[in-house]
C-alpha cells in the first residue's frame, strides 16, 4: 500500500470512482451527496487511511470545524459522560473536538481559554465555575459561541444550561424521607453559587416534611471532598 503521507484526495477519488468535488462534499458536507456516493468516497477513503487536513480544510472555509468543552475535573464521573455525549453530538455534525480540564483553577481556566482562541474553535461549552468575566468577554468578542453550565448571561451567540435545584434536591429529601429516614445530612459548604444554590434547596425541602437540618458538610465536589465529608459524618456522636 500507499505511504499514509502520500495519499491525497485524488487518490480517493480515483478509488470511488468519483469526482474531487464529491470526495470533498462527502467527507464534510454529506447531506450534498447521494447516500452510495457517500459510501464508496468514505470505504475509499477507509481503504487508503486518508485523513483529510483539517487545518487546511478550515483555512478553506475561511470557519473553523472545531468545539471546544472545558470541565472543572476529568475524574469526576459527572464529566466524562458529558464529554461522551458532547463528542457524539459534535462528530455527527461534523465537528471535532478539544477538551480541557482546569482542575478547579482559575489559573487552568485561563490556559484552557487560551487553548480554545489559539485553536480557532468555533464554540466552547464550558462547564465550569470558574470562568471570569475578562475571559468570558475575550471568547465574545472573537464571536465565539458559547454555551455556560448554570451561570446568568444574555447576550448573542450564548447559551446557559440551568439546572432544577428545588426539584432535584426535594425529590433527594423525599426519596430518603419515604425510606423513614428523619435526620438527613447535606455535604456542600463552599462558596460556589451552584453549592449555595443547591444548599438553600435542601434547607426548604426539609422543611417541608417538617423536619430539622441534619448536619451541613463542608466538602469540595470532586470524588475525595465526598470521601473527607463521608468520614466527618461517620465521626460524628448523633450521625443523620
Amino acid at each position: 500500500g500507499k505511504d499514509v503521507m502520500a495519499v491525497t484526495i485524488h487518490d480517493v477519488a480515483r478509488l470511488a470512482g468519483t469526482s474531487i468535488a464529491t470526495v470533498s462534499q462527502g467527507l464534510n458536507s454529506p447531506r450534498r451527496v447521494s447516500a452510495e456516493a457517500r459510501r464508496r468516497v468514505l470505504a475509499a477513503a477507509k481503504k487508503l487511511k486518508y485523513y483529510p487536513n483539517l487545518h487546511a480544510r478550515n483555512l478553506a472555509r475561511r470557519k473553523s470545524c472545531t468545539l471546544g468543552i472545558i470541565v472543572s475535573d476529568i475524574q469526576n464521573p459527572f464529566f466524562p459522560a458529558v464529554i461522551r455525549s458532547f463528542e457524539a453530538r459534535a462528530s455527527r455534525w461534523g465537528y471535532d473536538v478539544i477538551v480541557s480540564d482546569t482542575n478547579y483553577k482559575p489559573r487552568l481556566m485561563t490556559r484552557a481559554t487560551e487553548r480554545m482562541i489559539e485553536q480557532n474553535v468555533r464554540g466552547v461549552a464550558i462547564m465550569t465555575s470558574e470562568m471570569s468575566s475578562t475571559l468570558f468577554r475575550e471568547l465574545v468578542g472573537r464571536k465565539i459561541a458559547v454555551t455556560l453550565l448554570d451561570v446568568d448571561s444574555a447576550a448573542a451567540n450564548i447559551t446557559t444550561i440551568k439546572f432544577d435545584y428545588s426539584s432535584g434536591l426535594y425529590q433527594a429529601v423525599e426519596h430518603l424521607y419515604g425510606l423513614g429516614h428523619r435526620r438527613i445530612a447535606f455535604v456542600g459548604g463552599q462558596s460556589l453559587k451552584s453549592i449555595k444554590a443547591r444548599q438553600t434547596a435542601y434547607l426548604e425541602s426539609i422543611r417541608k416534611f417538617g423536619l430539622e437540618p441534619g448536619p451541613i458538610i463542608s466538602g469540595n465536589q470532586s470524588v475525595e471532598g465526598g470521601l473527607a465529608a463521608g468520614l466527618i459524618i461517620a465521626r460524628l456522636s448523633e450521625r443523620p
